[in-house]
């Protein structure tokens, strides 16, 4: 299999709100953006987002995974991801774990200190509740609809894939 990874890729803004709006199983806050949502966030520099794209033996499925993430305030090294979230016609293959890993590897090498991170639960995202506990981000808080985590970036070590 193959991953593909864009970063704040305008050209496919339609595509990432498409995302939001409809991706439920594989989601861990079921945040849903519009366009022009998600355009303002780019153009403000609010929010970071990162895409990717897989391909396999049998086709391309085009792109079926995001991570929005922002900065908690100006000067931060501190970074708190809104949304992650992958289309299921991927699920199953690990890369999930394949995308969170290069994106977390390339925050620790650009100075990040500490990602902060939420479950929310829907009537559809079960299967995720435990996707950060998976890839030792701590769990700080929790109750009966969420659960925060933190992810001190020194504790980070980055888990190869290497048949993604």
């Amino acid at each position: 299999m193959k991953m593909y990874i864009s970063v704040n890729d305008r050209d496919n803004v339609e595509r990432i709100s498409q995302l939001t709006q409809k991706t439920n199983q594989f989601n861990l806050t079921t945040r849903r953006y519009s366009e022009e949502q998600l355009t303002q966030m780019i153009d403000y520099k609010q929010y970071e987002f990162a895409i990717f794209s897989a391909a396999d033996f049998f086709g391309d499925y085009g792109v079926t995974g995001l991570i929005i993430f922002k900065p908690h305030s100006d000067d931060s090294d501190d970074y708190e991801i809104d949304t992650l979230l992958m289309s299921c016609r991927v699920i199953g293959r690990n890369i999930e774990f394949k995308f969170i890993n290069e994106i977390l590897k390339k925050l620790k090498k650009n100075g990040i200190k500490k990602i902060s991170a939420n479950y929310l639960r829907s009537n559809k995202n079960e299967q995720v509740e435990g996707f950060f506990e998976k890839i030792k981000f701590n769990l700080i808080k929790k109750n009966a609809i969420s659960k925060n985590y933190e992810l001190i970036m020194n504790d980070f070590k980055y888990q190869d894939l290497n048949y993604i």
